[in-house]
């Protein structure tokens, strides 16, 4: 495969990393004065952020592990519509032989390996996680799912990068919320270790099992447009940035960047995330060591709080607007990065969602 040294990351309202990270923590402080001195009392923090995915919270019970003569009666019974009765007969004999013989040797020891506290939490996470990471097939459509927010009938043409904004903004809001211990369970004793590693979460490939990198405390996102990436800061020293400045700077990157048409053949680092999980590990590796350059760029996008892709063509049909949430369309086919939960904004003030679930 051919490749070249990607380029630095464009900057659009970069602060020093220093100030980036004062202005992380001031902005939480803020915000969580806000949200304590809500109604005029204060709000005690529901957890610890970073205990979130190690501690048991709201103390609910393991996942039990299925009893394994019902597990085999199930797995008959199933046969039955979809099996001829000679065949179904061999697959009787078969399980009858293992529920005698090897099935109660590994339900003891799978009971026994369930024995502990801490992870893996369940007696399948542990081989999910293994399966999920190690999958080498391409992550669009096979792996990363996607949705669209219902279209917003007074969000006119011209206003869609004003509704990216507003969505940008709130969804720093909502994490900030969450990083100070005030997001309440959705539902009664609902688990709520899953929004530890929703934003921020990076998939970076690796030969044979990928790796996930967290970043909840992000500072910025990155803004991809005709497979050219932008840094956005949006967390500042004081807060979050306003939804108008946001708009600024998006419309400032969408305007001065050209179509693909009218650029160099170049599509963007991005497509290469959409390739066999080895041959994308082997790329990146060699990119990494060709300079510094391709590292902090690299990093710049895992260490985003998310994505953000800025197609020049719009989608004429809900067909199309669905082949560029789940793959691409020739034109935007580099401007994904599959590794990273990835907004997608289409008009009428759409604004899709494509992600690699972190933790499935």
């Amino acid at each position: 495969m051919q490749w070249a040294p990607m380029g630095p990351i464009r900057e659009v309202g970069r602060r020093t990393a220093a100030a980036a990270c004062r202005g992380a923590v001031q902005g939480l402080q803020a915000a969580t004065r806000r949200m304590s001195t809500a109604a005029g009392k204060s709000i005690a923090p529901a957890y610890q952020f970073h205990e979130l995915y190690s501690t048991n919270h709201l103390g609910l019970p393991r996942l039990p592990i299925p009893d394994l003569d019902a597990t085999l009666d199930r797995y008959l019974e199933s046969l039955q519509a979809v099996t001829e009765p000679a065949d179904l007969e061999a697959h009787r004999k078969l399980v009858e032989s293992f529920r005698k013989n090897e099935g109660p040797v590994l339900q003891q020891q799978l009971v026994a390996a369930d024995a502990h506290a801490g992870y893996p939490y369940s007696y399948v996470e542990r081989y999910w996680d293994d399966m999920y990471l190690g999958l080498r097939c391409p992550l669009s459509v096979h792996v990363a799912p996607g949705y669209g927010l219902r279209p917003d009938a007074d969000c006119v043409k011209d206003r869609a990068m004003l509704r990216l904004a507003k969505f940008i903004s709130a969804t720093f809001l909502w994490q900030q919320k969450a990083l100070a211990g005030l997001m309440a369970p959705d539902q009664a004793f609902g688990c709520m270790s899953f929004i530890g590693r929703l934003l921020g979460t990076a998939r970076v490939p690796k030969k044979t099992r990928d790796e996930l990198r967290f970043s909840p405390a992000s500072t910025h996102i990155a803004v991809q447009c005709a497979g050219r990436i932008f840094r956005v800061d949006v967390l500042a020293k004081n807060g979050i940035v306003s939804v108008e400045e946001l708009h600024r700077q998006l419309q400032y990157i969408y305007s001065t960047v050209p179509p693909p048409g009218q650029m160099d053949a170049d599509p963007g680092v991005g497509i290469l995330t959409r390739e066999d999980r080895d041959v994308w590990a082997g790329v990146r590796a060699r990119m990494e060591g060709h300079s510094a350059t391709n590292r902090r760029s690299l990093e710049e996008v895992d260490s985003s709080l998310l994505v953000v892709c800025l197609d020049h063509e719009e989608p004429a049909s809900t067909s199309q607007r669905s082949q560029d949430l789940l793959h691409g369309r020739p034109g935007n086919l580099g401007n994904r990065w599959y590794d990273k939960m990835q907004v997608i904004p289409s008009p009428p003030g759409l604004n899709p969602k494509s992600y690699t679930l972190p933790k499935p």
